[in-house]
This record gives structure tokens, C-alpha cells and sequence, in this order.
């Protein structure tokens, strides 16, 4: 809302007169192109309310920039107000004088939009520790999974969609990394990869306009596995800041060598998952 846009640029404000730096170490080529090992680049992420969120302090630390630059950037984004109340939380901290200090926690959705805004190759390098990071913590959270009345396919799906989103996530700095390399077509990807995996891995007997629904419990596995492996690949790849057709084609090639461990499987078809156009045609054929 208004009030917590406010809030935030207060903070910021704040943050300016008592001078909010944040102390950088010694740079060198090495903590600028490898994050890997190295304490200062590893962003904290922890769990609220079964959420996992990060802080702005953090956010500058890792990022290298002062905190109140990093707060006057959460509050210049222009965001529908339920967005920024959901993702965007002015607490306080007490800090190394005992005086209080505002802070705004993020949730992964707030930072992932925030993230958008910090470009460059070393800033895409602290974007994928913070993926990996977020990723790591949200596998401590209890995944309600339905098993009740035998509904392991529910409990799969549900699953799925929290992989999916991992991926997803990984996909969108790709696309920021494609582009950076100058790719005008980059924002294709999304479809191009999610189409890699379909083809890889089934038999299609039909189109589908939403092909995971009609998936069975086993090619769901599979499809969730082969998202986790497409982000690794992707993930890899931008570390070793490789061109952005060959990351493509790494993880291309590694969800083909899943394939060929598994097998492919066919997805027959069927009138309720499939498309507007074939299932008038189906119609009208009966």
C-alpha cells in the first residue's frame, strides 16, 4: 500500500543521514568471479512463517552496495500495493551502536523482482548463489503432500509446481544472461526449453493445452526431475559464463542423457487435456 511505500522510503531516508554503508572486503579476481567457498558472497536465507525471505541488509552486503541505496530501490519499484505487502516488510534491527535501524525482508517473489534491476556480470554471478540459496532453505519447509485416500498423483503435482518454480526462477536470469550477450530473442527461451523437455521425454498423441494435467503419477516424476536438471545445466553454465547457445545446449544435452537412462514414455491422448481446436474436431467426427 501507499503507507508502506512510504514506510520503506523512510527507511531509506533513514538509512542516508545515519549513513548506511556496508563495508566491502578487499576485491579481487577471485571474490569477483567466484562465489563459491567465499563467506562474504553467501547469501542468508532463513524461514518465517514457513516462507523463506532474505533481508535488505543482506541483499546489500552480498550485492555490494550501500543499504539505503538498496532500500530507495525497493521503494522506486513501481508494484501493485498487494504485491509489495505480500513481498515487502519494513522491520527493525538494533545495530553495532544499539541504536535501531530499519530493514525491509524479502520474500524470494520480492526478491527475485528486486534482482531485476541489479545487472552486470558479477551481479548475475550473486544472483545465482541467491537461487541456489533460496532453493536450499526452501527444501527445509514441509511440503504438504495429500497421501490420504491413496492421492500420491495430487501430492506429485504439488510437488512439481514447487520445482517448476525453481526452475522457472533459474530460467529468468538465464534470459537476463542471453540477453546481456545480446540475444534480441532471448524471452523465447521460456518456451523453447519447457518445449526441449516435453519432446524429450514423451510420445505426444495429441497437443495439450496444459500437458502436466494430463500427465500420470510416473511422467510427472520424470518431467519434475528433468526440470531440476535443466537448472543445474542452466545454473552451470552461467558460472563458468559460458555463451548462452551452448548453455542451451548443455542442458539440452543432459535432459537427453536422463532420457536415455529412463526411457521415453507416450502421453495418449485424451479429450479432456486436449486442445479447443482437436477436441471440436473429436466432436464433430462423433
Amino acid at each position: 500500500m501507499k503507507e508502506d511505500r512510504e514506510e520503506i522510503s523512510n527507511a531509506a531516508a533513514v538509512m542516508g543521514r545515519k549513513g548506511g554503508s556496508v563495508s566491502s572486503p578487499k576485491k579481487t579476481a577471485a571474490n569477483q568471479n567466484n562465489w563459491r567457498g567465499k563467506k562474504y558472497h553467501m547469501p542468508v536465507v532463513t524461514i518465517s512463517h514457513k516462507q523463506t525471505i532474505t533481508t535488505s541488509l543482506e541483499v546489500a552486503r552480498v550485492f555490494e552496495k550501500r543499504h539505503d541505496n538498496v532500500l530507495d530501490a525497493i521503494s522506486n519499484l513501481e508494484i501493485p500495493d498487494n504485491f509489495r505487502l505480500l513481498n515487502f516488510k519494513v522491520v527493525e534491527y538494533i545495530d553495532a551502536k544499539g541504536e535501531k535501524r530499519p530493514v525491509v525482508n524479502l520474500t524470494r517473489d520480492g526478491f527475485t523482482l528486486l534482482g531485476m534491476g541489479f545487472t552486470g556480470a558479477k551481479a548475475m554471478t550473486f544472483k545465482l548463489a541467491y537461487i541456489e540459496a533460496f532453493n536450499r532453505m526452501e527444501k527445509k519447509i514441509p511440503i504438504r503432500i495429500k497421501v490420504v485416500r491413496g492421492d500420491a498423483e495430487t501430492g506429485a503435482r504439488e510437488l512439481g509446481k514447487v520445482l517448476r518454480r525453481e526452475s522457472t526462477d533459474t530460467i529468468k536470469l538465464f534470459v537476463e544472461y542471453a540477453m546481456g550477450q545480446g540475444s534480441v530473442n532471448a524471452a523465447r527461451y521460456y518456451v523453447s526449453i519447457t518445449k526441449m523437455e516435453n519432446a524429450a521425454l514423451f510420445f505426444l498423441e495429441q497437443k495439450y493445452t496444459n500437458l502436466r494435467e494430463a500427465l500420470n503419477l510416473e511422467q510427472l516424476m520424470l518431467i519434475s526431475v528433468a526440470d531440476r536438471v535443466v537448472s543445474k545445466a542452466l545454473q552451470d553454465g552461467m558460472s563458468m559464463m559460458l555463451p548462452y547457445k551452448d548453455i542451451y545446449v548443455l542442458a539440452k544435452e543432459r535432459v537427453v542423457t536422463m532420457v536415455e537412462t529412463v526411457g521415453k514414455t507416450t502421453v495418449p491422448a485424451n479429450l479432456a487435456g486436449s486442445s479447443k481446436a482437436q477436441q471440436l474436431s473429436l466432436t464433430e467426427a462423433s
